[in-house]
């Protein structure tokens, strides 16, 4: 029972995290636009339906199949009046949301300084691939260099399914077209996943502090 609830509550986070992420990038763009930039719109209709319904959605139903944390029993029992998102779940949501958003404007803004396409390219490889990386860290409260990296096989297989599909999307000619992305070079490419990746270390950051505060 304490395994399901968390489950859910590691699923609301993700999901939340996520789509605050995406609200963000594009409020974030049109702000600095008003304010004089012209920074265009960073990621299209098709790109934010791509990524609820292939990022969001497969690492979601794998998060809901982690096996309960192993000290799980040792908690407390949680009031029966306790709000969902306390123990620090909203605050949580907000500032890895805050992230992400942050992260794709800035690796929108590297790119557009270019291209708009080549903007709009990393952007969209920025967010997926952060949400991707971010389902690692919902998935448990341990730090990611413990053995709890591997407890969930479906993670991995949610997450190189949709680092394959975003790949092929990117630089499979036609679809590329469809979508209006611009393969990125090695550079590129590079900038926007290394960006993605830092949600990952901010999130490690947090569990060492939040391991050493419970000490």
């Amino acid at each position: 029972g304490r395994g399901i609830y968390e489950n859910i509550r590691k699923d609301v986070q993700f999901l939340l995290s996520s789509n605050i992420g995406e609200v963000l990038t594009i409020f974030g763009a049109s702000l600095l636009s008003v304010m004089g930039f012209q920074l265009g719109v960073p990621l299209m209709p098709v790109h934010l339906l791509w990524i609820n319904l292939i990022t969001d959605t497969l690492p979601a139903f794998a998060i809901g199949m982690e096996p309960a944390d192993e000290d799980i029993m040792k908690q407390k029992p949680r009031p029966k009046n306790e709000n969902f998102f306390a123990n620090g779940l909203g605050t949580a949501i907000g500032w890895q949301g805050l992230l992400i958003g942050a992260l794709v404007l800035i690796s929108y803004i590297i790119g557009n300084r270019t291209d708009h396409t080549i903007g709009m390219s990393m952007a969209f490889i920025t967010m997926s691939t952060a949400e991707l990386f971010h389902s690692f860290n919902i998935g448990t409260t341990h730090t990611l260099l413990s053995r709890h990296l591997f407890d969930n096989p479906y993670l991995w297989v949610s997450f190189g399914v949709g680092m394959a599909l975003q790949f092929i999307v990117m630089y499979v000619p036609g679809l590329n077209t469809a979508f209006t992305l611009n393969p990125l070079n090695a550079e590129y490419l590079g900038i926007a996943v290394g960006l993605a990746f830092v949600i990952v270390l901010a999130c490690e950051l947090v569990k060492a502090v939040q391991r050493h505060t419970a000490k």
